[in-house]
């Protein structure tokens, strides 16, 4: 392992930790906000694979490294603390999540979408039924359909009572969770509505819990809920509760973000949207029967979407200890920070990696190196709902390409913000 706990320093002949530098006045923080991709591809290519940004953070571009780095989240490192939570209560919820993930088990998510082909393509029909024949800014369109339908499968009949207040509290809590260094009072007011929305979620979801809880069985199975409330080891109101929450929190944001570029690229590539919409009659199939095997092709169009575009393109450790990273010791309260959009566009690791192609997921292709591809994270930590979201994704692009014409204006230009996101851009979908 190249990753371990010590408490002891690097002999002298370790070289010193290059460090990034910027604008001769204002430091690498103002070149950074400039350009903020440009500026980390520069200095990755002037610095290696491993420099400081500053007092406390370190940007790792080395796939290994950051493998070992997720692998050790939970023990080693800690996920980087969001703004919104004081340390006490970032420390109460990772003990929840771990707590959960290690109860509730990985195959939660499998659980709830297993046997619901049929739950999910409707859900996906009522979620674009209530964008169509308005054109809506990109994103937002995006998050509210992604948004919908991860809170029915999480929910069910008791999603509706959710869906603004989870839309409003992802768009404030993303606000306020930088990854590099932003001065909280850039965002106070935005902090305190945050925190104030992350209490009353948290609160609203354990009631809801125990409510139904208290009603008792059978559980249907039809929703995340049910799956939880129905495990041989009940798991505590407050643990469930938290899984819901960060279930529902990344139900918006990130998988938004990624529909909105899944919708850009079929728009730009009539070929890619030819070939998914070929697969949409084995994807109905599949649905009539309650199945989720999601057609192939389309699968590898998210997959290599998410490759180029990942929305949650900058990720974040910190170090609870001192801790040994390849040849140096980082102190306690170090950040290491990482791009999975640097690293899924290295030419090391990617053949043509500025170019879009869906091959690189089929079956007979060549799996990426380890540690190359991140669009949901890795290690403890990863994103429980990784097979949710592609199945989410992949059944709205089958949908919206066969149920209605499409169109997106405006630029959208890559914005490198909280997600990375298609700016300036404007969908309208029609009914054919």
């Amino acid at each position: 392992m190249r990753l371990k706990a010590v408490s002891w320093e690097r002999p002298s002949a370790v070289p010193a930790m290059p460090l990034a530098r910027g604008h001769r006045l204002l430091g690498a923080g103002y070149t950074y906000e400039l350009d903020r991709v440009s500026a980390l591809r520069r200095w990755a290519e002037e610095l290696g694979d491993v420099y400081r940004f500053g007092p406390e953070s370190v940007v790792v571009n080395d796939p290994d490294l950051v493998q070992d780095v997720l692998a050790a989240t939970g023990r080693d490192f800690h996920a980087a603390t969001p703004l919104i939570e004081d340390r006490g209560d970032a420390e109460e919820n990772r003990l929840l999540w771990m707590r959960g993930r290690r109860q509730g088990g990985r195959g939660m998510h499998p659980d709830v979408i297993n046997g619901c082909g049929r739950k999910l393509d409707d859900g996906l029909k009522r979620a674009l039924r209530r964008i169509a024949g308005r054109r809506l800014d990109l994103v937002e369109a995006c998050e509210r359909v992604t948004g919908h339908v991860v809170t029915d499968l999480c929910l069910g009949p008791d999603a509706p009572d959710f869906y603004e207040e989870l839309a409003g509290a992802s768009t404030d809590i993303l606000a306020v969770s930088r990854t590099l260094n932003t001065p909280l009072w850039q965002t106070k007011r935005r902090f305190r509505r945050a925190a104030a929305a992350e209490e009353q979620l948290k609160d609203k979801l354990w009631r809801l819990v125990e409510a139904r809880r208290a009603r008792g069985g059978p559980y249907t199975h039809d929703d995340m809920l049910d799956v939880l409330l129905s495990r041989q080891r009940p798991l505590p109101g407050e643990v469930i509760a938290a899984l819901l929450r960060i279930t529902l929190i990344g139900g918006h944001g990130t998988p938004g973000a990624a529909l909105a570029w899944i919708v850009t690229v079929l728009c730009r590539r009539p070929d890619l949207a030819a070939r998914v919409c070929d697969e949409e009659p084995q994807w109905r199939a599949q649905a009539a029967s309650g199945g989720v095997r999601l057609p192939p092709y389309t699968v590898a169009v998210v997959k290599e979407i998410l490759r180029m575009y990942p929305p949650t393109w900058l990720l974040a450790r910190s170090t609870p200890r001192d801790v040994e990273l390849g040849a140096w010791t980082l102190k306690a309260g170090s950040k290491i920070v990482f791009s999975p959009l640097l690293i899924q566009r290295d030419p090391r690791w990617w053949s043509a990696p500025n170019e879009i192609k869906p091959e690189r997921w089929l079956e007979d292709a060549v799996p990426p190196r380890r540690g190359a591809y991140l669009p949901f994270g890795g290690g403890p930590r990863v994103c429980p709902g990784a097979r949710l979201g592609v199945a989410v994704l992949a059944v709205a692009a089958l949908r919206i390409l066969s149920d209605y014409r499409m169109t997106v204006t405006g630029s959208a230009e890559p914005s490198p913000d909280v997600l990375y996101v298609p700016r300036d851009s404007q969908l309208l979908i029609e009914p054919v």
